[in-house]
């Protein structure tokens, strides 16, 4: 495999993110593959995309404590506008995870689960943990640090793609956290009370000017086959910042999964998981209201 990247150094004109405008506000996101995750770019300065997450169901007495399981999938963010096996000059097509359906993007790997119970200081990383690495764009490596962090944690895809391989290289400088598993457990029984598959909403809309199709279908757990796009400016004839998104709206809202919010009870208490995006990172939160 070719090792080094393809800067597209006559994108500067391009805006440092997502943002895509939409009938119920902007899609903003910290994804842009020329200024955030290119090594010939950025060589010594990368990117790192800040991911939060935050239990606030109470501490221990609370009736309504949860613990939240979390269970990220990992996937290349970007997309090169060509679906040929040729990824930014590297050649995927014998990767056994990144290039598992035969094209080079919606390829999802699930990373090792990991508890926020709840209880406890914000600052020991069980009430809000927050995953950066100090060095790569996407924390599949474990070099993470922070005050709500104590313990590490990142998005350990190492059972799945092994360490210091060209699939965990190319995820911790190309990679995105696309959806996530999230469980809410009761930590007196162990019994999962609520469960889904949810993803920040990127204000996807069928002829959206600013979202172009990849032809790339990805599957997704529970038998989606879903239909992928990326940040394109149609009108211009040129890539914004080549993040590549799915779209969910293909499945009848009736049915829909993989939504940025959702209500359950417990105990009679009413609990909401919300997941959003800014410019800076990626932020799940559970909390009762």
């Amino acid at each position: 495999y070719q090792a080094n990247y393809n800067s597209d150094s006559n994108d500067s004109g391009m805006m440092p993110f997502s943002n895509v405008p939409g009938l119920s506000g902007n899609y903003l996101s910290p994804w842009d593959k020329d200024f955030n995750t290119d090594p010939s770019s950025s060589p010594t300065n990368p990117t790192p995309v800040f991911y939060k997450f935050e239990n606030w169901t109470g501490d221990w007495g609370s009736p309504h404590l949860l613990t939240l399981r979390v269970t990220p999938y990992v996937g290349l963010a970007y997309f090169d506008g060509k679906d040929d096996g040729d990824y930014y000059n590297y050649n995927i097509t014998g990767l056994p995870n990144l290039f598992a359906n035969g094209s080079e993007i919606g390829n999802f790997i699930p990373a090792s689960p990991f508890d926020i119970d709840g209880t406890g200081i914000p600052a020991g990383g069980t009430v809000q943990l927050d995953v950066k690495s100090s060095a790569d764009h996407c924390p599949v490596i474990q070099n993470t640090f922070s005050i709500h962090n104590p313990n590490s944690i990142y998005f350990d895809i190492s059972g799945i793609v092994g360490t210091n391989t060209v699939e965990e290289k190319l995820l911790k400088d190309y990679g995105k956290v696309y959806f996530y598993y999230l469980q809410a457990i009761n930590p007196v029984t162990n019994v999962v009370v609520w469960d889904e598959y949810m993803m920040p909403s990127n204000n996807f809309a069928s002829g959206h000017l600013y979202w172009d199709a990849t032809y790339v279908i990805a599957p997704l757990p529970f038998g989606y086959m879903l239909p992928m796009y990326y940040n394109y400016d149609i009108v211009a004839g040129m890539p914004v910042s080549h993040e590549a998104i799915v779209d969910v709206t293909s499945i009848p809202e009736s049915i829909r999964r993989y939504k940025s919010e959702a209500v359950f009870t417990h105990n009679g208490y009413n609990m909401r998981v919300r997941i959003n995006t800014d410019l800076f990172g990626m932020y799940v939160k559970l909390e009762d209201f």
